[in-house]
């Protein structure tokens, strides 16, 4: 028999939960910063949001099952992350919009956002593409690398917790 870890149907809703605060908190720091000091953010920085988050998220994962992720489980967690930032992307942008627009101020930006939008149906679908294909990845490839080097630093005694 090898030493190979035998892999059960685990739970990644743990390190997802994690993952989605994270993210959310991260978020709001980093828009707080951008915002106080007037500065533009890029995709660089929203990978390194992504990579943050994902840390977090390995990290509970690699405690509580005491190994990486496989590549499977890479795959499924990348997938429910990406799903996740759906969500709360529009929610952001709903809060963003009440917090930097005013009441009278919303009806006219909705109307000029329909405006672009219905002219622009082609670029926006290409980069909402884009978005989920690049988040995909990000999480996908830093799951791993993350939860390889976390599992070094596991003391050789501890007990697996859950």
């Amino acid at each position: 028999m090898t030493d190979a870890v035998r892999v059960t149907n685990v739970s990644l809703w743990p390190a997802l939960l994690r993952f989605t605060i994270a993210y959310v908190v991260l978020s709001a720091i980093l828009t707080a910063v951008l915002t106080a000091f007037d500065l533009d953010s890029n995709t660089g920085v929203s990978a390194a949001l992504l990579v943050a988050a994902t840390g977090a998220a390995a990290q509970k994962f690699v405690v509580d099952n005491r190994r990486a992720l496989t590549s499977g489980e890479r795959l499924r967690f990348a997938g429910l992350a990406t799903l996740v930032l759906i969500p709360v992307t529009l929610i952001q942008l709903a809060v963003a919009t009440m917090v930097f627009l005013t009441a009278e101020e919303i009806p006219a930006a909705a109307s000029e956002v329909q405006l672009w939008l219905a002219d622009n149906v082609g670029l926006v679908a290409g980069l909402a593409a884009f978005v989920v294909l690049f988040s995909l990845a990000v999480v996908y490839f830093s799951a791993g690398l993350l939860s390889r080097a976390l599992v070094k630093r596991l003391p050789a005694s501890a007990p697996a917790a859950g």
